[in-house]
């Protein structure tokens, strides 16, 4: 049971797994099913972007992942499509093309993955920048 964390972009190399959508949206032409309880939105709707890592790592954890319900979820969620895949993609617009900012990729599926390594017994793979992180675990 394996989960990757990529971008939109590089779905396409893992074809034969279960995509998902943690962005608050998708480019054109992708349909792909959304996990939005992983969307980086804070409770009251409005978008976490545009902070600088620390301020953004502090309100995605606060808004994202602070929730027990956000476990439950999510888990069910995963454990439902690991009886039909061996692997899902968990996938975002972030990619280091698409971020010149900082040096490291600033992405909340590298928050996500750290979440999953802490509360599920899935493996996770850091994808297409994630595996540069601007964050450490």
């Amino acid at each position: 049971m394996k989960i990757i964390l990529t971008s939109f972009r590089d779905a396409k190399n893992y074809l034969g797994s279960f995509p998902f959508s943690i962005a608050r949206s998708q480019p054109k032409g992708f349909m792909f099913p959304s996990l939005r309880a992983f969307a980086p939105v804070r409770k009251d709707g409005s978008d976490i972007k545009h902070l600088p890592p620390d301020q953004y790592r502090s309100e995605y954890e606060i808004a994202v992942l602070s929730s027990e319900e956000t476990l439950r979820h999510v888990t069910n969620t995963l454990s439902e499509k690991f009886k039909r895949y061996d692997t899902i993609l968990l996938c975002c617009w972030c990619n280091p093309t698409r971020q010149d900012k900082y040096e490291k990729l600033m992405c909340h599926r590298i928050l996500v993955g750290y979440w999953l390594e802490k509360h599920t017994d899935f493996e996770i793979l850091f994808a297409d920048g994630a595996e540069n992180p601007i964050w450490e675990r």
